[in-house]
């Protein structure tokens, strides 16, 4: 049986289009971060991470800081309102448990040192660990810059 080249065709870019596009799930917990579940001890993978721009590479929290966990899926993170100290610095995992790259970027802020607040792009089952210090406090929007309705609410006191 023989197809016809436009049947070919659209089989052929129908294929990279699935890749591509990520299935929606995840959980509809929209608590605050509290400071007992941000102190949870770093899983073994999140030494290896490497840091992003504004960010160490550190995988336990910075001085005086407090570490948070961010969990990425395909297409939501299960923290939709995190809350940290200003002048403090903030350790988070970001980790993106989706068959998507993903990442954690603050909007709208930078860190103490002008730089911005963001996780490189990370495939599925891989850990990013940024360290960041805000000096202002305020309200600030985060998402993932490849899939925009990820997103949520970081606040600073």
């Amino acid at each position: 049986m023989r197809f016809d080249t436009a049947r070919r065709r659209a089989a052929l870019l129908l294929i990279p289009a699935m890749l591509i596009t990520g299935v929606a799930c995840g959980s509809t917990d929209k608590r605050p971060v509290g400071a007992a579940e941000a102190k949870t001890p770093a899983p073994a993978q999140a030494a290896a991470a490497t840091a992003a721009p504004g960010g160490s590479s550190a995988g336990a929290p910075a001085a005086g800081g407090e570490k948070i966990v961010i969990v990425g899926t395909d297409n939501k993170f299960d923290k939709t309102a995190i809350t940290i100290k200003a002048k403090e610095p903030a350790t988070v995992e970001f980790q993106n448990k989706g068959s998507a790259i993903h990442n954690w970027h603050v909007l709208s802020v930078k860190d103490s040192a002008g730089k911005d607040i963001t996780t490189k792009l990370i495939t599925g089952n891989t850990t990013e660990v940024i360290t960041f210090t805000i000096d202002k406090t305020g309200a600030f929007d985060y998402l993932c810059d490849v899939h925009p309705e990820m997103k949520g609410k970081l606040t600073v006191q």
